[in-house]
């Protein structure tokens, strides 16, 4: 699957209305501590697959979080809502789950819900490298 962009809304860490626009492949998203990397891969999955991340996903204060991700075939969009039933668009119009998770899953070519899309973190727990362990490491000459 081919994303072109990233729209979020109150998800996660990410506050108000965000974009991001991916002119080629994304292979991995590379930035200092506490700048959003989690919460970026977190919105591209819950826009794909619909899983929701085990942090809080509707950021502190708002009542509603969305993602969304553009491709050249279409856009996707989950909003999740405080205490309401979530809501779905397909090209900026509401469509069913069903609708959402149809067209999805005919793009990716598999379903949608079974999509791999990891943080750095958890990449490395199904490695089984701890990253308590990474972080206490001085780097040395044959990590680079």
């Amino acid at each position: 699957m081919e994303i072109k962009a990233l729209h979020t809304r109150n998800f996660m860490g990410l506050t108000g209305d965000r974009k991001w626009v991916f002119p080629g492949k994304i292979g991995a998203l590379c930035a200092p501590n506490g700048t959003g990397k989690t919460s970026i891969v977190s919105a591209m999955r819950y826009a794909i697959s619909g899983l929701e991340p085990e942090d809080e996903m509707i950021h502190a204060g708002a009542q509603t979080a969305a993602a969304q991700i553009d491709t050249p075939k279409g856009s996707y969009m989950r909003i999740k809502k405080r205490g309401k039933a979530n809501a779905y668009k397909l090209d900026g119009k509401t469509a069913s789950l069903g609708d959402l998770q149809r067209r999805l899953d005919a793009e990716c070519g598999c379903s949608a819900k079974n999509a791999k899309i990891l943080t750095s973190s958890e990449l490395l727990k199904n490695l089984g490298i701890p990253c308590k362990e990474l972080l206490n490491e001085k780097p040395s000459a044959r990590d680079f």
